[in-house]
C-alpha cells in the first residue's frame, strides 16, 4: 500500500498538476495516451529509440557527435558535486581528443592514398581529401557543446525530481501527512526552470549557427526531442501504476 501511495503521489506531481497549467497541457495529454497504450517496458524503450533517433540524424552532419554523460557523471551533476559546464568541458575535451586522433591515423594510414591523402587536381592545385573547413568545424563545435549542456540539463533536473520521489518515500515510511500542494509546486517550478533552461540552450544554438551560415534544422530537431522524451519519462512513472 505504501508503494501505491508513492507512486499516487508521482503520477499526480508529473500529471494532474501540471495538467492544471495550461502551458503543459499538451505535453502531459500526449504522456496520459502514451501511459495508456504503452508498458513501462515499452516506454523504456522508446525514451531510448528517441535518443538514438535523434543521435543519428544529428550524426548525419555532425559525425563526431559528443557522447552522453554515464550513469556516474550524471550522479555526480544531480547531486551537485560537479557542475554542469565542469562536465561539458569533460566531454567536449575528450570528443576533441578523439577527433585529433583520428586525423592523426588517418592522415598516416592515408598518406599514400589519394583518397585520404592530398589529391592533385588537373590544374596542379591539392585538395585535401576528407578534411573539413574552417566553417564546417566551427560548426560541429557549437552543435556539440549545446548538446552536451542539454545532456547536463537533463541529467541535472531528472535528479532533482528523483529528490521529490526520496522526499515522498521518506514521508510516507515515516507515517506523515503528505502535502500534495507542496508536490505540485516543487514539481511545476521544476519543470518551468528546466524549459527555461533548454529555450536558453536552443535560442544560443540558433544564433550562433545563424552567425556561422550554419543549418539551423537542428534546433527544431533537439526542441521536438526534449519533449518527446519528457512525455515518455512521465508515462514511465504513470505506468508504474498498472
Amino acid at each position: 500500500m505504501k508503494r501505491k501511495k508513492i507512486l499516487l503521489i508521482l503520477l499526480i506531481v508529473f500529471v494532474v498538476a501540471a495538467v492544471a497549467i495550461g502551458i503543459w497541457q499538451r505535453n502531459n495529454i500526449k504522456a496520459i495516451a502514451e501511459f495508456s497504450r504503452y508498458s513501462n517496458k515499452e516506454i523504456s524503450n522508446k525514451i531510448e529509440e528517441n535518443k538514438n533517433e535523434l543521435k543519428e540524424e544529428i550524426e548525419k552532419t555532425t559525425p563526431n557527435l559528443v557522447r552522453d554523460f554515464t550513469p556516474e557523471e550524471k550522479k555526480l551533476i544531480a547531486s551537485g558535486k560537479v557542475t554542469i559546464d565542469e562536465m561539458v568541458k569533460k566531454v567536449i575535451k575528450e570528443s576533441s581528443n578523439t577527433s585529433q586522433n583520428e586525423k592523426q591515423n588517418n592522415s598516416t594510414a592515408g598518406s599514400g592514398s589519394s583518397k585520404t591523402g592530398t589529391e592533385t587536381n588537373k590544374n596542379g592545385t591539392t585538395d585535401s581529401g576528407s578534411s573539413k573547413t574552417d566553417k564546417e568545424a566551427k560548426i560541429d563545435a557549437v552543435i556539440n557543446e549545446h548538446v552536451a549542456k542539454m545532456y547536463g540539463l537533463e541529467a541535472y533536473y531528472l535528479g532533482r525530481l528523483g529528490n521529490i520521489e526520496s522526499t515522498a518515500q521518506s514521508s510516507v515510511a515515516d507515517g506523515k501527512k503528505t502535502s500534495i500542494s507542496q508536490y505540485i509546486s516543487n514539481a511545476t517550478s521544476l519543470e518551468g526552470q528546466c524549459d527555461a533552461k533548454i529555450n536558453e540552450v536552443l535560442s544560443s544554438l540558433k544564433t550562433q549557427l545563424t552567425n556561422l551560415g550554419g543549418d539551423v534544422s537542428i534546433v527544431s530537431s533537439l526542441r521536438s526531442a526534449y519533449e518527446k522524451e519528457k512525455s515518455l519519462k512521465k508515462a514511465y512513472f504513470m505506468s508504474l501504476l498498472k
